[in-house]
């Protein structure tokens, strides 16, 4: 028998079960609400943690800037063609609106 494949449960599951995770009463956070078992409580969405790093309003304008152009970089992107592209696009659909 094969065990559910979620962290944190240790169920064995059937023979005929192709998922490789439990159906319901799962003992692991990550399984969907209706297949937890009673009094598991869910798992932090995983987005949440890069919320509280890159959130917004605890950066720098210059931290933002950075990130950016960290970004950029690391896409083989031109920062400073970035920006001009983006301000382009942004004039014209304003240029859109107005006429």
């Amino acid at each position: 028998m094969t065990t559910c494949s979620r962290s944190g449960c240790t169920k064995k599951l059937r023979k005929d079960n192709a998922k490789g995770v439990c159906s319901s009463n799962c003992d692991s956070p990550e399984a969907p609400a209706a297949q937890r078992a009673k009094g598991i409580g869910a798992a932090a969405p995983k987005h949440e943690a890069a919320k509280e790093i890159y959130a917004p309003e605890k950066l720098s304008h210059a931290e933002t800037i950075k990130i950016f152009r960290d970004v950029a970089e690391a896409v083989g992107r031109d920062p400073d063609e970035m920006i001009a592209e983006f301000a382009q696009a942004w004039l014209d659909g304003l240029r859109e609106k107005l006429a």
